[in-house]
């Protein structure tokens, strides 16, 4: 049997886990946890649409991040007018103010994306948007987890932490009340220790990933043209070799083998297959990679990438 009640405080004390265990930010610093990225948008994102009700437009950077997918229809069942703007248009941020008018509440954009790790230049629309007031909600998929110091008053960070688990850091403006979040059972040891492994597996190294890109060969190449990435990952594809036969090729050479999909991982494949979808699951993501490249798509992590023998197998030496 049981007392099918919650304890009331259990969401105030997994808020208080990740604040005890990320670096700290600015002092008074707030946290709340989500049910995911998904849960986190609809605590941030469409929570500030509703409580802002009477300003009926709200901005969208679409098409490098899968999570906003989900919320953006209810928002237009409540009438919202939605604005989309390529990622391209960051370079132009006076643009998408212009665009955007006096009647909007709040606008989100992903701060890197969600396979790739690419970094994008979000800084200077954050700042115009601050200056209007307007809310801005980015999420950041692989980004340094920490209470940032230059969070903006009418800014929120929403970090992804696992799966079923994310951050929401938030600017000292930001008042919209929490929705369903602290309604929903928390087990803050489980909160405490999957922030602890995200901050553990968090490692950075950018000579390792560069010198390791430069030197692919036997028809690997680099899926990044880009120094602004999160500099945690290999990133490569091949026109010619599936993601997932890489992967039973990889396992072989360093004994290891694959986790399941979406959890930290040595090495993962965006080839659908891996991940029971189909190229309609991929509709979000506005790339210029062909289907083979993305069936191709390869991604290692910085212990991977310097192992002896993956490295003699994407130069080319090991591979036939």
């Amino acid at each position: 049997m049981r007392i099918d009640f919650l304890r009331p405080d259990s969401w105030e004390m997994a808020n208080e886990a990740v604040l005890k265990n990320v670096p700290a930010g600015p002092s008074g610093t707030q946290v709340r946890v989500a049910k995911g990225l998904v849960g986190g948008l609809f605590e941030t994102f469409n929570a500030t649409a509703s409580f802002l009700s009477h300003k009926k437009t709200i901005g969208v950077i679409e098409g490098q991040s899968w999570c906003q997918q989900a919320v953006l229809a209810p928002l237009l069942r409540d009438n919202h007018e939605i604005k989309t703007f390529a990622v391209a248009s960051l370079q132009n941020p006076e643009g998408i103010i212009e665009s955007i008018g006096t009647e909007t509440s709040a606008f989100f954009f992903p701060e890197d994306h969600p396979i790739t790790g690419e970094k994008f230049a979000f800084e200077a629309l954050e700042t115009l948007l601050t200056q209007k007031r307007i809310f801005s909600i980015r999420v950041s998929h692989h980004g340094k987890l920490e209470a940032t110091e230059g969070l903006k008053p009418y800014s929120v960070r929403l970090c992804s932490i696992a799966p079923d688990l994310s951050a929401a850091f938030l600017g000292a403006r930001y008042k919209t009340p929490p929705q369903m979040a602290p309604w929903q059972a928390w087990n803050v040891r489980e909160v405490e220790t999957q922030i602890k492994e995200r901050l553990s597996s968090h490692q950075e190294d950018r000579a390792a990933v560069e010198k390791f890109e430069a030197g692919l060969g036997g028809g690997f190449k680099p899926v990044l043209a880009t120094d602004s990435r999160v500099w945690d990952r290999a990133v490569v594809t091949s026109t010619n070799r599936a993601g997932e036969q890489v992967l039973m090729d990889l396992e072989t050479l360093t004994g290891k083998s694959q986790v399941l999909g979406g959890a930290p991982a040595w090495a993962d494949t965006a080839q659908l297959c891996r991940w029971n979808a189909t190229m309609q699951d991929l509709s979000w993501w506005k790339t210029a990679l062909t289907p083979d490249e993305i069936r191709g798509l390869v991604v290692l992590s910085i212990e991977t990438l310097r192992h002896p023998a993956v490295q003699k197998y994407f130069s080319g030496a090991g591979t036939n």
